[in-house]
């Protein structure tokens, strides 16, 4: 690959970032792409000196990966498109149980299609942090409705069972594609995980609907089961709301990478905060988030000081 096809790859892959900051990036790699073509000590002849100049930089698309995990472009509006829905959260959660006694329609699939139409943003937008902002949760999300609702919604499960597994391929994907990101990796599982194990706890004591069962007694449970959804990730406290916008906000717009693990960890254990039976809040609000973020945050160490970025 010649410099001009490795500057011009770079390019392609610095999504995100606004034409003066791509500008400034390519400018930058260029002069020390041209450096390192007249320095002797890189070898002997001009094909050499390239060859070891590439092998020292990767390949383009790691290359705008490392520049993307210092400088977080567009970080801000990003943070918005997450905090803002959860900010309103709660209130669109009681605007629509006021309404679901005159429309059926207006439940938690709503809710549904609004984390959907952001997670659909955050792809056309090329933000992996505002995808996996929200695919996670809404994954946990629609298990809750498939087996929290004793069997409400399996009717619809030939559309519930194809957005799950859209869900998870496409969370699959994502991680696979930042797989050397111990960041984005633990950020994108810390939601699937700790509300999988919620729903799992949840499930332990569950009766579940059988032929005897007292269809009056299914019918009165059937009228909680929207508002029961609903809560799934929106049980938060107030003083615990602002610091979980502030964690948020660390992951999405510091550039420093021990205080973006630090907002991780606060995040975390807040998102931990959705399960809180007593005998289940230690292991699910402390234990389970910390040892995921410890264990991510000390491989991201040892792979950090061997990443070769630019200077």
């Amino acid at each position: 690959m010649t410099p001009d096809e490795y500057l011009q790859a770079l390019r392609r892959k610095l999504t995100g970032f606004s034409r003066a900051d791509r500008a400034a990036l390519i400018e930058e790699v260029g002069s020390h792409i041209e450096s390192g073509e007249n320095d002797p000590r890189l070898g002997r002849s001009l094909s050499e000196r390239r060859k070891k100049l590439m092998s020292e930089m990767g390949s383009p698309g790691r290359l705008a990966q490392g520049f993307r995990m210092i400088y977080q472009p567009d970080g801000l509006l990003d943070f918005l498109l997450v905090a803002v829905p959860l900010l309103l959260n709660t209130k669109l959660n009681l605007l629509l149980i006021s309404l679901m006694p005159r429309y059926p329609w207006a439940d938690v699939r709503l809710v549904v299609l609004l984390r959907l139409l952001l997670i659909g943003i955050g792809m056309w937008r090329g933000s992996k942090l505002l995808m996996l902002a929200w695919t996670g949760r809404t994954a946990v999300q629609v298990v809750a409705i498939l087996t929290l609702t004793q069997g409400y919604f399996l009717h619809q499960g030939i559309i519930w069972f194809p957005v799950l597994l859209g869900l998870i391929c496409l969370l699959s994907w994502v991680v696979w594609q930042n797989r050397h990101d111990a960041l984005i990796v633990v950020y994108a599982f810390l939601p699937l995980v700790v509300g999988g194990l919620g729903i799992a706890i949840d499930l332990v004591p569950t009766v579940w609907p059988t032929s005897n069962l007292d269809f009056a007694r299914l019918q009165v449970f059937a009228r909680h089961i929207d508002p029961l959804m609903l809560q799934v990730f929106s049980r938060f406290s107030n003083p615990l709301d602002i610091l979980n916008y502030a964690a948020l906000a660390v992951i999405f717009l510091a550039r420093n990478r021990d205080l973006r693990w630090t907002g991780l960890a606060i995040y975390a254990l807040i998102l931990g905060c959705w399960e809180t039976q007593s005998r289940e809040i230690l292991f699910t609000w402390v234990i389970l988030p910390s040892v995921m973020v410890l264990f991510g945050w000390c491989l991201d160490l040892v792979k950090w000081r061997r990443m070769r970025l630019v200077p």
